[in-house]
């Protein structure tokens, strides 16, 4: 995978912030709350793009056994006057009793996915209420958003159940599109469940699991705090902890410098500020795959390029520390604003002592504007490949002997990957290989040691999954067959010259950044001394550089 992130037309992100909450003392007085969640997909606006927001605060509700919440309405109403000063979104406010209400929301929503949208408008659409949990008919834990009229004992029968919120979501036709979700789902906070849920929850063995959320390819995945931790509503800020510094990074924060302030920056600085406010006991994480490297643009304009971003949202890097030619620049995950140029980046893992695993070294080249996806980086092989290989093969017999002759083999292969363009690999590749032949010669019986050993060049690719990548590759070169029989009827051994051609593929599992190991199979044909079909197998072991 290339350090760098894939151009496309094609934007997703997905934030979700659903933390678990509970009740925790802080010197200042806040109250838990639900958390925020962003989903996002497409490229920045284009000329003549509409911006669309939809926001939605539950404060009161019919079945009294929903607590009452404080600040739902002033996080929404906050939200879309920022939406429309700086993004210049058209907003639809629900707020009124009559307007947050199952029915109420389902049309509003209706009425968006009807309302013509393309796939370079924006939308955003914020709810901001109390969360449950529920059983479906199978058995299922099913989260549940509650709106005015949701049964307390039945919410799934009169509330909307999270997955088909994000169905309906993935539906609409923008590629551009951001869903805040200001709840959770524990019971504690801005969440109550039933008796019979909290009777459930209770015979679970273990701390309930998070949820999982099946979201589409190119997705982030933010969280307003981690797992069984609280997101809080504060009484001095008069708002959610995180949704309020989301919106104060609204009003202009722009680390790069290019006169807009995209989702990724305002959750960067949402994240840190409430780590800060709430002395470390909310930790807002994210989980992110993108594609291409324009993000969705929540405020202000861009008027310029920019300086690069490396950032990572991936839960797997949590905690690492982020160091750019030798110097450090914060803490993962987040984004780490640096100037155009080679830098040499690296990754460390604290590991106690004030000592330090470095995870990831690389030197690589940004430019201005580019984001570089350190979980992408850290996949990308480094390009030059030390490989040794072990296995046997099959080489043509000579004319006294067997069709084809089993050899065991070893062989030295030097990969360059992504050469000249991406995806292009230049290999050389040097092996010998000894056997034993019978030989049939003048009705007697011989054994003959045979020996092969060939140079060869090869163009192929390679294709990264995770830790595994393929290797395929066509070969051309040549070698000397090499022919002693055990008699002293014969004198010295006979050579042969012969050219190759052929093709392989290999598999290889990388268990460190420089190291993998893996097996592969191959065909070729020989033309000379002797001619004919054969094939190798192999394991091996390759060392990056």
């Amino acid at each position: 995978m290339s350090s760098r992130m894939v151009p496309s037309t094609t934007w997703g992100l997905v934030l979700l912030a659903l933390a678990g909450c509970a009740t925790t003392g802080d010197a200042r007085s806040t109250a838990v709350k639900g958390p925020v969640a962003l989903i996002d997909s497409g490229p920045a606006a284009a000329a003549g793009s509409r911006r669309v927001a939809v926001l939605l605060g539950v404060g009161q509700f019919d079945d009294r056994r929903w607590p009452a919440l404080r600040f739902p309405a002033a996080d929404s109403a906050a939200l879309a006057q920022q939406l429309q000063e700086r993004g210049g979104f058209t907003v639809q406010l629900l707020n009124a009793p009559e307007q947050t209400g199952r029915a109420a929301l389902l049309e509003a929503l209706d009425a968006l996915a009807a309302s013509s949208l393309r796939p370079d408008d924006t939308v955003v659409v914020y709810l901001s209420t109390h969360g449950t949990l529920s059983r479906d008919l199978g058995g299922q834990l099913r989260q549940v958003l509650v709106l005015r009229d949701t049964g307390h004992e039945r919410p799934l029968d009169s509330g909307l159940e999270l997955s088909e919120l994000l169905q309906r979501f993935d539906r609409l036709p923008s590629q551009r599109k951001v869903l805040i979700l200001a709840t959770c789902y524990s019971g504690a906070g801005k969440s109550s469940l039933s008796e019979a849920m909290r009777s459930y929850l209770r015979s679970l063995k273990g701390a309930t699991p998070p949820p999982l959320y099946d979201v589409s390819r190119a997705t982030m995945v933010l969280s307003a705090s981690a797992w069984g931790e609280a997101a809080r509503e504060d009484e001095q800020l008069g708002q959610d902890i995180y949704t309020h510094f989301l919106i104060e990074a609204l009003r202009g924060y722009d680390p790069n410098g290019d006169g807009a302030t995209s989702v990724s920056e305002a959750h960067d600085f949402a994240r840190q500020q409430t780590y800060r406010y709430t002395q470390g006991q909310q930790r807002p994480t994210a989980i992110m795959t993108i594609e291409g490297d324009d993000p969705i643009v929540l405020g202000g304009q861009r008027t310029a390029a920019g300086s690069p971003l490396l950032l990572s949202y991936r839960s797997s890097f949590d905690g690492l520390r982020v160091a750019v030619d030798g110097v450090p620049k914060g803490e993962l995950p987040g984004g780490v604003v640096v100037e155009p140029g080679w830098h040499e980046i690296a990754l460390e893992r604290p590991a106690g002592n004030g000592a330090a695993a470095t995870v990831l070294r690389r030197r690589v080249l940004v430019q201005p504007g580019e984001q570089v996806d350190l979980g992408a980086l850290y996949e990308q092989e480094l390009p030059l490949q030390l490989e040794l290989r072990l296995g046997g093969g099959l080489v043509p017999g000579t004319p006294h002997g067997s069709p084809v002759v089993p050899l065991g083999a070893g062989g030295l292969l030097v990969r360059r990957q992504d050469t000249l363009i991406r995806g292009l690999d230049l290999s050389w590749l040097t092996d010998l290989g000894y056997g034993v032949d019978s030989l049939a010669i003048n009705q007697q019986r011989f054994v003959g040691d045979v020996a092969a050993g060939d140079t060869r060049l090869g163009l192929g690719t390679h294709f990264a999954f995770g830790p595994c990548v393929v290797n395929v590759d066509g070969w051309g070169g040549g070698g000397l067959h090499w022919l002693a029989v055990r008699s002293a009827l014969y004198g010295g051994p006979r050579l042969g010259l012969y050219a190759v051609l052929g093709v392989s593929a290999a598999l290889r599992l990388r268990f460190a950044e420089v190291w993998s190991i893996g097996g592969g199979v191959g065909g070729d044909y020989r033309f000379g001394a002797p001619s004919g079909p054969g094939g190798t197998a192999w394991l091996g072991a390759a060392l990056s550089l």
